[in-house]
């Protein structure tokens, strides 16, 4: 008799619980209802689990509870008052538990598994789609084993290749990890890379031949000697130009890029040309192998650029490391074919030579001129200064266009003195203040210049020069079709805002003068300058900062001062 009302007590108190954690939104722990739940004799494991989930529903579909009743407990009743009220609760609790079943009958069984398990994917790599996977069962810990994955099928094998190849010739997350267009300059390098590679194979040919023609028993030692210096000349004279445009290599990575590989090709032709002239094959041998070091030069110190540019996740050691193995790649099938070329010619004629180089030649330049184009430079030079502020006063809104518009009107592939989009009448560090004060006459910069050194907040100084007659007459082709230059010359302490402001101002020269019908007196020089200087004194510049960042340039560095003839003041007391 004892037993049996401790267990309809304890079965009544545990469906009382839940109705207040239902109805008074209770927080009771689940712990407790299923100590309850035991005692009750309510084989509920599987009910306990299934109300659970109903309770969390229910939690989360109450938004605002009770302030009476959030952290309320469940009142302690006396034993003899639970005994009174039993009768009627037990009635209660047994049309609640028959409800319960029901809405556990009608609940789809797969729904429950996906409750109660948890499903695990392991997957070998980042590229792999094809992951083992295992349920645990949430309550028990039960381990079942579902998909296992499969290195020998057909498909994975597959997958292995394909995975292989990417891991040994593009970054770690690609193509997440790189800029846009990283594959297509990679692509067309390559190609560029393999042609040269053939014609170089070729021509290395043509130089033993050539080598071979005027040697013989004899003069076999001084052979040897010949081949040691004409590298040795080469690579001297590739210091050379290390020396001198080295600081240039970042100021138009494409220009220089560009012209490394026709500097190459030139340098392969000059090479079979010893065919024909042996007799000066260390002459022409060693112009041909200096051709080559500068080539070699230029690639490496613009891909190093370029790679910066491509990195997303600052990942350049990998992108550099890659392009290694994308190079080796492509010498090798180059050899190949260079190699399958030569068994189909005959390698002393020059006349069969020719044709198949001339096809290679326009792979190369070409594939180059594709690779190059998809660089897209965020720094400011001549040419993409000029291109730049020209479409800025051109246009009505006084809108800046963005770094890759600008990029895609860009001319490269013409020497600076051919290309007319290079600015030419702005001219930086040409001339040294000393020469221009000093030589003047009769001291016609002087007062101009000293008006600008009193303006304190200025880093430069500019004059305006009318060019010679004889200039004039081929101005479109020398000088952009002016007949002045206006030359500037930049402080010690200049940064990149200060040339900034120097170019602005050269412009805003530019167009005063353009004004005019009459431009070769100094009175409408002077007046023009005095209009530029009152249109720059109202210019923000840090606003026109804010628009050029805006549209993609970055102003961190600005390739118009080559730092030459600078300037310090030392102003009296």
């Amino acid at each position: 008799m004892f037993m049996l009302t401790d267990r309809l007590l304890c079965q009544a108190v545990y469906h009382q619980a839940k109705a207040r954690l239902i109805h008074s939104q209770w927080v009771l722990p689940i712990r407790s209802l299923h100590i309850l739940n035991k005692n009750a004799n309510i084989k509920g494991r599987h009910h306990l689990g299934y109300n659970r989930v109903q309770m969390q529903q229910w939690f989360s579909s109450s938004q605002q509870p009770q302030q009476n009743q959030d952290h309320a407990e469940p009142p302690h009743q006396p034993q003899h008052t639970t005994q009174q009220q039993s009768g009627p609760q037990i009635s209660t609790v047994q049309n609640e538990s028959t409800m319960t079943a029901s809405q556990e009958k009608q609940t789809p069984p797969h729904k429950e598994i996906k409750l109660t398990k948890y499903v695990i994917h392991s997957f070998p790599n980042d590229k792999d789609n094809s992951p083992s996977t295992l349920e645990i069962e949430k309550n028990s810990g039960k381990i079942n084993i579902v998909t296992q994955h499969d290195p020998i099928s057909l498909k994975q094998m597959k997958s292995n290749v394909i995975n292989g190849f990417f891991d040994t010739f593009l970054p770690a997350g690609y193509p997440h990890s790189v800029a846009d267009g990283y594959l297509r300059f990679t692509v067309y390098s390559n190609l560029s890379a393999l042609a040269i590679t053939a014609m170089s194979f070729l021509s290395a040919q043509s130089l033993f031949v050539a080598i071979g023609s005027t040697m013989t028993q004899a003069n076999l030692a001084a052979a040897a000697y010949t081949w040691v210096l004409k590298d040795g000349l080469g690579q001297l004279g590739g210091i050379l130009f290390a020396s001198r445009y080295g600081r240039n290599f970042d100021e138009d990575i494409k220009k220089w890029r560009f012209m490394a590989q026709v500097a190459l090709n030139i340098s392969i032709y000059i090479d079979i040309l010893t065919l024909k002239h042996p007799e000066h094959f260390l002459l022409l041998a060693s112009i041909a192998n200096m051709g080559k070091n500068i080539c070699f030069l230029l690639s490496s110190a613009s891909r190093a650029s370029i790679n910066v540019q491509f990195a997303k996740r600052n990942n350049i050691g990998d992108i550099s490391g890659k392009s290694v193995s994308q190079f080796t790649a492509s010498t090798l099938i180059g050899v190949g074919l260079g190699l399958l070329l030569s068994k189909m010619i005959n390698i002393q004629v020059i006349s069969q030579l020719y044709p198949i180089f001339m096809v290679l030649t326009a792979v190369n330049i070409t594939a180059s001129y594709m690779s190059v184009k998809v660089i897209d430079e965020i720094y400011l030079n001549n040419q993409r200064s000029f291109i730049l502020f020209n479409e800025f006063f051109q246009s009505q809104d006084k809108a800046f266009k963005g770094a890759s518009e600008i990029n895609n009107k860009e001319v490269f592939y013409l020497p600076n003195l051919m290309n007319l989009k290079n600015c030419k009448f702005i001219q930086y560090g040409h001339h040294s203040i000393y020469e221009v004060l000093a030589k003047s006459k009769p001291h016609y910069y002087t007062q101009s210049v000293l008006k600008q050194l009193e303006k304190t907040h200025r880093n430069f100084v500019y004059h305006v020069i009318l060019l010679p007659k004889w200039q004039r007459h081929i101005k479109s082709i020398v000088n952009n079709g002016r007949i002045y230059r206006i030359h500037v010359n930049m402080s010690q302490q200049a940064q990149s805002i200060d040339v900034l402001q120097s170019y602005y101002l050269a412009r805003l020269i530019d167009n005063e003068m353009n004004k005019r019908e009459i431009i070769n007196t100094t009175q409408s020089i002077e007046m023009s300058i005095r209009n530029a200087e009152v249109e720059f004194m109202k210019i923000d510049f840090s606003q026109l900062q804010l628009k050029l960042e805006e549209k993609g340039w970055s102003l961190e560095y600005i390739y118009l001062d080559p730092k030459k003839n600078r300037y310090s003041i030392d102003k009296p007391q």
